[in-house]
């Protein structure tokens, strides 16, 4: 892992998913990182992540992966009230998040419920059901923050397409 952020959303009934507080940071590589990245990844990967200046930010970052579960962990213990495996995780294909948090960031990963909101099953079932009546939003930062920012404005137009379909 290379990079993290968390966006804090409203969620209560009615509500547009309106942004209270985001976070991003990248976490550091070391030599030994990125010479295995090199012999991992693909091509399209590696040029990817020259362009978006990831592979930069990473070799200029002193931030550890622990350094990043700690701070999540506490945002999520001040934000829960300290009830563990209250915060729903949200995204697109967030199972993968999920599971993976459970391994690299435990102590983040006990404030988190096992129920997620996953963005890319509602995508699937506006394409389904309401026949390509959506304009998607375009994702091609392919960095953190952005990422999350594409998920939310996609649960919006989702969310909006199932409105008018229903």
């Amino acid at each position: 892992m290379l990079e993290f952020a968390a966006v804090l959303c409203e969620d209560a009934r009615g509500d547009d998913f309106a942004i209270v507080q985001q976070y991003t940071g990248v976490i550091g590589a070391t030599a030994e990182a990125f010479t295995a990245a090199r012999a991992t990844c693909s091509k399209c990967v590696l040029g990817m992540h020259a362009r978006n200046g990831l592979w930069a930010d990473a070799a200029a970052s002193d931030t550890t992966a622990e350094e990043v579960d700690a701070f999540l962990a506490a945002l999520a213990c001040d934000l829960s009230g300290g009830r563990k495996h209250s915060i729903t995780l949200a995204g697109s294909s967030v199972h993968f998040d999920l599971a993976w948090c459970r391994v690299h960031f435990p102590a983040f990963a006990e404030y988190l419920s096992h129920r997620v909101f996953d963005v890319s099953t509602m995508r699937r079932a506006v394409d389904a059901w309401c026949g390509g009546a959506v304009q998607w939003p375009v994702r091609d930062t392919h960095r953190a923050l952005a990422d999350v920012l594409a998920s939310i404005a996609e649960c919006r137009a989702a969310r909006d397409a199932l409105r008018w379909w229903g």
